[in-house]
Order: C-alpha cells, then structure tokens, then sequence
C-alpha cells in the first residue's frame, strides 16, 4: 500500500503508466477514488505515433482498461499537427462523448527523432530549440482546437514525450540530448 497523505492511500500502483494519466488530468490525488471508479468516461486520444503505441497498444487505451472506461484512439503514427484536424474528424461521432482528452504532438513537425540523431551522430543538433519554440503557438491553437471540438468540461492533456535517452553516458552528448527533450516538454506544457 501507498500513502499519498494522511487522507489516501492507493492499494496498488503496479501501472505507473495509470498514475501518470492522473496526474496529467488531477492536479490532487483528493479524489482519486472517485476518478477511477468513473466507469462512464471515455479517453479518447490523438497525435503522433507516441500516442497511438505500437501493435494496438497505446497508453490512452491502456489506461481506459485499466480503468475500466471507454477508450478510443485516433493517434496515428507520423502525424503532425496538422494532422490532427482529420483525426477529429474522424472522431466526430465520439468527441460528444469524450469526458478525457490526451495527445502529444509537434515530435515530427521539428523532426525530434532527426534532431535528437544528429546531437549524437555529429555534435549537433541544429536549430532544434528555435523550431520548438516557434511551434508553440501551433500546439496552442491544436490544443483549441481540440477544446473546440469536445464537449464543455471535458477534460484535455498535452502529454509531454517520454524521455528515453538513456543515463549513464552511454551515447554521446546525452547530456545535451536530455537537455533538448526537457526543453521539448517545457513547451508542450
């Protein structure tokens, strides 16, 4: 057992993934008990191929079975910002429904994946934080569009990307390489 503060404790935490959802959408654990015993949320999730997952599984998905909600997942692999007008489209019958949003994108609009090789591989990782940083009212105007699109008080995260450079030294300027992803993840929040 977990004790958050003196007034909750979480029985089991084995899916971090799920504490991690909370935190995105509660900024408290006061109500954690009501959160997850939610059984008539749905989770609908969009962006890039961070969000969709791999071979079916993503973590919005995860997280609504874990939570015993609906899920839908409309997140595609290679998506860009502008990307993501079709992907409400395509969801149009469900965002009346949505109680709880996610999506992260912008990775592939800047080229993360690119950049992030070119830190290590040639010292350099270009003008990577001025193009972030430019994106920043496209994430914005995503974001009202995504709030536009669901129903009032639905709640909407930008998920930052997970960092997965790796510790210790192992690859070259990771220091450098972590720098930039916390960068990248100050502008997405």
């Amino acid at each position: 057992m977990l004790h958050l503060n003196n007034n909750v404790s979480i029985i089991s935490i084995k899916h971090v993934s799920l504490l991690h959802f909370y935190i995105l959408f509660e900024k408290n654990f006061n109500n954690i008990f009501y959160f997850i015993e939610s059984a008539s949320n749905l989770l609908v999730g969009f962006g890039d191929s961070f969000t969709s997952g791999i071979s079916g599984t993503s973590y919005p998905l995860v997280a609504a079975r874990l939570l015993n909600w609906q899920g839908r997942n409309f997140a595609r692999g290679g998506s860009k910002t502008s990307n993501i007008p079709t992907q409400l489209g395509t969801a149009s019958s469900v965002l009346p429904n949505a109680t709880h949003v996610v999506f992260t994108t912008g990775g592939n609009d800047v080229s993360i994946g690119g950049a992030l090789g070119n830190l290590v591989l040639n010292n350099n990782s270009g003008n990577f934080e001025q193009n972030f940083l430019a994106l920043k009212h496209t994430l914005v105007s995503t974001y009202k569009l995504i709030k536009g699109a669901v129903r009032q008080g639905a709640k909407i995260a930008a998920s930052p990307y997970v960092n997965f450079i790796s510790v210790g030294n192992k690859i070259p300027n990771e220091a450098e390489a972590h720098r930039l992803m916390d960068f990248a993840n100050s502008v997405i929040k």
